[in-house]
């Protein structure tokens, strides 16, 4: 969220390392096909290598080490995390990180806030008494 506010008001490189950075936090949201579950996809500490040291280079290996319980679960079947259902958590804290992106143009990140929203839609009730995380894509 700091990188958009950097780059919304002009910051001249915050624009590439959102960019880059994005890549991960948006894709989470947006990699079903790809073997991971947006479900998981609001985590806090996230294992980037094997367990042997090697680098982590797919979604579906990402997915494995960090969530080896739903290893062999239908992303449908996996409800969402990060305090789901409520204004404070990682799920509320995703939902602004994507709206974020999305204000300043992320690649996709309009795309996983409409996402996650639609697997979020109880927290909607719960920004009235605590907004801390209530941004929303701007509309064109």
């Amino acid at each position: 969220m700091v990188f958009s506010w950097l780059a919304l008001h002009g910051e001249p490189r915050a624009a590439s390392a959102l960019a880059a950075i994005s890549e991960f936090n948006v894709g989470r949201y947006l990699n079903d096909q790809n073997g991971f579950c947006a479900a998981e996809a609001p985590g806090f500490y996230w294992h980037i290598a094997h367990a042997d040291g090697q680098m982590i280079t797919t979604w579906r290996d990402l997915f494995v080490r960090n969530f080896p319980q739903h290893v062999s679960t239908p992303c449908a079947s996996i409800p969402a995390s990060g305090l789901a259902i409520h204004s404070a958590g990682y799920a509320a804290v995703s939902r602004a990180m994507l709206a974020s992106a999305a204000n300043v143009g992320v690649s996709r990140a309009a795309e996983a806030y409409t996402r996650w929203r639609a697997m979020t839609p109880r927290m909607d009730a719960t920004f009235a008494s605590d907004p801390t995380w209530a941004i929303v894509p701007r509309t064109p």
